[in-house]
């Protein structure tokens, strides 16, 4: 499976770390890493999220952040 940022979505990425940049760096630090290492698992299990809010849609919940990244397998 390929992954394909939408532009709005990597820029709310981008503000949530910047944010936490600001706040503690390790912490930005982590947050890009737990990002980045489940959306490559996602890359080999598109349904390991739960079902999404929005039709058609799945939610991949960050374990150690309150944010939840919506996918859509097309």
């Amino acid at each position: 499976m390929q992954i394909k940022w939408l532009k709005k979505a990597l820029i709310n990425l981008e503000h949530s770390a910047e944010y936490l940049q600001e706040q503690n760096p390790q912490s930005a630090r982590d947050f890009v890493k737990e990002v980045h290492e489940l959306t490559e698992l996602l890359k080999a299990n598109p349904a390991m999220g739960r079902p999404g809010r929005v039709f058609g849609t799945r939610e991949l919940i960050l374990q150690k952040f309150p944010y939840l990244i919506p996918y859509r397998v097309k």
